[in-house]
C-alpha cells in the first residue's frame, strides 16, 4: 500500500483513543478507588506541594479529560492539561531512580509523548468535535454566502441602476 492511499489522520485517532482509554480509566481509579484523600495521600509522600488541591485537580482531569479524548473533543485544550499533568509525574518519578521498576517512569512519559502529539496534531479521525463543527461552520458560512450573495446582487443593481441612470442624463443633455 502506498503512502498516498493512507490517510495520515488515523494516527492520531489511535493514539487519542489509546491514551483517552488510559488516561480515562487512571483517572477512574484514582476517584472511585482511591478517592481523592488517598490520591491526595500518595501526592504528599511524594512531596508534590498541595496535595490534596493537586489530587482534586488531577483525578478529575484525568477522568473527564479520558473522555474528552475519546469522544475528540476539545483534544487540543485536554491533551495540553494532560501534558502538564504528566509533566509533573515524569518529574517526580525522575527523582527516583526507576525507569524499569514498578511504578517507573516509562508510562508517564509515554504519556506525557502522547499528549504533547495530540496537542500539536489535533484529535485526528472520528472526532466527535468534527462533526459538530462541520455543522455549526457550514450553518454559519452557507448563512454568511447568502448574505454575501445579497450584498453582491444589491451593489450589482445599485451600479448598474446607476449606469443607466448616467447615460440617460448623458443623453438627455446631449439632445
Amino acid at each position: 500500500m502506498t503512502t498516498s492511499a493512507i490517510n495520515t489522520s488515523w494516527g492520531p485517532t489511535a493514539l487519542r483513543l489509546t491514551a483517552g482509554y488510559v488516561f480515562l480509566v487512571h483517572g477512574a481509579q484514582d476517584l472511585f478507588v482511591s478517592g481523592v484523600s488517598g490520591l491526595a495521600a500518595t501526592f504528599g509522600s511524594l512531596h508534590i506541594p498541595v496535595p490534596f488541591a493537586s489530587a482534586a485537580v488531577v483525578g478529575p482531569l484525568e477522568f473527564f479529560g479520558g473522555i474528552a479524548l475519546w469522544l475528540g473533543v476539545f483534544t487540543r485544550w485536554t491533551a495540553a492539561l494532560l501534558a502538564i499533568d504528566m509533566l509533573v509525574a515524569v518529574m517526580v518519578v525522575l527523582l527516583e531512580p526507576s525507569f524499569f521498576q514498578k511504578g517507573g517512569v516509562e508510562l508517564p512519559l509515554m504519556m506525557l509523548g502522547a499528549s504533547i502529539a495530540l496537542t500539536l496534531s489535533g484529535p485526528g479521525m472520528l472526532a466527535l468535535a468534527d462533526r459538530i463543527a462541520v455543522t455549526r461552520d457550514t450553518t454559519q458560512s452557507d448563512s454568511r454566502l447568502r448574505s454575501l450573495q445579497r450584498c453582491l446582487r444589491q451593489t450589482r443593481h445599485d451600479v448598474s441602476g446607476a449606469a443607466l441612470n448616467d447615460r440617460t442624463a448623458h443623453r438627455k443633455r446631449s439632445a
